[in-house]
C-alpha cells in the first residue's frame, strides 16, 4: 500500500524467501502469522528493488522458515504467458488505471510474452479465508499487539475487527484447511500463467467515496499462497488517480 499511494515500488516476496522476526514484546507469533504476512523492502524504482532483493533473500538462523535457495532459478525456456488481470475484484476500474494496464500488456507482447486476459483463482475466498485467520488471531492477542501502536492505528484495526471479527476454534482449524486447497489452487494457476500484470488497488467510485479491493499477493493472495510481487504506483497525481498495478511471479 505505500508504494501505490508514493509513486515508489515494493516487493512482497514469495513465503521463506527473506527470513523475518514476527515476535512481539518477545512471544512468538501464532500460527497464522508465521505462515501469512511476509516482509519485503520499499524503494525508488524496481532496479533498486533488485539491490535488496539479491542482499535479503537467503537463510538465517533467527528464521527457521527462510529457505537456502538460489536467488534466480533457471531461465525459461520459451515465451512466459502472462495473465492480465484488468478488474480483480469485478467492481470496475479507473479508466487511467485501465490504460496503464493495457499498454503494459502491449510492451509485453511486443517483447515476446505471451499475454492474455485471465481471473484470478477463488479471490473472494482467499480474501475471507485469510482475513478470518488473522483477525482470529488478533483478536486474541489484541491487548498485546494495541500497546505498540498509535491511536489511528489501533482504530485501522478494530475497524479490520469488526468488519471480520474472530471465529471459534473449529471455523478457525477448517479456514487453515481451507487455506491449503487455495494454495493448491493457486500453484496451478501460476503454472499455466507464471506471470500476472493487474491493477493492485482499482478504485471503483460509488457512493461514499473510493472503495479499493486488492489483486491477490499468491497481493494479496499472492505471497501468502506461495507468489510473489512487485507493486509500482500507476495513474497521475494531477488526475486524483492514485491507485498501483503489480506484476505477481511464480518464485
Amino acid at each position: 500500500m505505500p508504494a501505490a499511494f508514493n509513486g515508489v515500488a515494493a516487493l512482497k516476496p514469495s513465503y521463506g524467501r527473506f527470513a523475518a522476526d514476527h515476535r512481539i514484546m518477545g512471544q512468538e507469533s501464532m500460527s497464522a502469522s508465521q505462515l501469512i504476512p511476509v516482509d519485503g523492502p520499499i524503494a525508488r524504482s524496481v532496479a533498486d528493488l533488485r539491490a535488496a532483493y539479491e542482499a535479503l533473500a537467503g537463510a538465517d538462523l533467527e528464521d527457521p522458515r527462510a529457505v537456502p535457495v538460489p536467488a534466480y532459478g533457471p531461465r525459461p525456456t520459451g515465451p512466459l504467458k502472462v495473465g492480465i488481470v484488468a478488474d480483480p475484484a469485478g467492481v470496475g476500474v479507473h479508466p487511467q488505471i485501465r490504460a496503464a494496464i493495457d499498454e503494459a500488456a502491449t510492451v509485453l507482447e511486443r517483447a515476446g510474452y505471451a499475454v492474455e486476459e485471465v481471473q484470478i483463482p477463488r479471490l473472494s475466498e482467499t480474501l475471507e479465508c485469510c482475513g478470518k485467520l488473522i483477525m482470529t488471531e488478533f483478536g486474541v492477542k489484541w491487548p498485546r499487539i494495541r500497546k505498540p501502536l498509535t491511536e489511528k492505528g489501533a482504530q485501522h484495526l478494530d475497524l479490520l475487527m469488526e468488519r471480520a471479527p474472530h471465529t471459534e476454534l473449529a471455523e478457525f482449524l477448517g479456514q487453515s484447511g481451507a487455506r491449503l486447497g487455495i494454495q493448491r489452487d493457486w500453484v496451478k494457476f501460476l503454472d499455466s500463467y507464471p506471470l500476472l500484470l493487474g491493477a493492485t488497488c482499482p478504485p471503483a467510485t460509488g457512493q461514499g467515496g473510493h472503495q479499493y479491493r486488492a489483486l491477490p499477493h499468491r497481493s494479496h493472495p499472492a505471497p501468502e499462497q506461495g507468489g510473489a510481487a512487485c507493486r509500482r504506483q500507476v495513474g497521475s497525481r494531477s488526475t486524483g488517480c492514485r491507485a498501483s498495478g503489480a506484476v505477481v511471479g511464480d518464485p
